[in-house]
């Protein structure tokens, strides 16, 4: 059950029976999902992710400084997560470079 156009107070005029998939594309589409620091359980502030994306320092470094894992700096960078925040934003290309060293 979904309320109509994801609005207002669930009652049997505002209640659509909708597939899980269509629920979700239409909270998406509202503006009602939760994503980056408003999920709740969010490690970084999106200052941190941009940071994280734009700098040319290695991974290593990185993710003692932020007390995260390499993985999460190779998913903020690979654009895997945090992509919402990363769209604007352009950085010089690490390809080629030792980002590991």
């Amino acid at each position: 059950m979904a309320r109509v156009g994801d609005i207002g107070p669930y009652s049997p005029n505002n209640v659509v029976c909708i597939s899980h998939s269509a629920n979700v594309t239409d909270a998406a589409r509202n503006d009602k999902i939760a994503f980056g620091e408003e999920t709740g359980n969010a490690v970084l502030s999106q200052d941190a992710v941009l940071d994280i994306y734009t700098s040319d320092k290695t991974v290593d470094y990185l993710a003692h400084f932020y007390e995260i894992s390499i993985g999460t700096i190779n998913d903020t960078r690979s654009r895997r997560t945090w992509r919402r925040v990363t769209a604007r934003c352009n950085r010089v290309s690490l390809r080629g470079r030792n980002q590991w060293a």
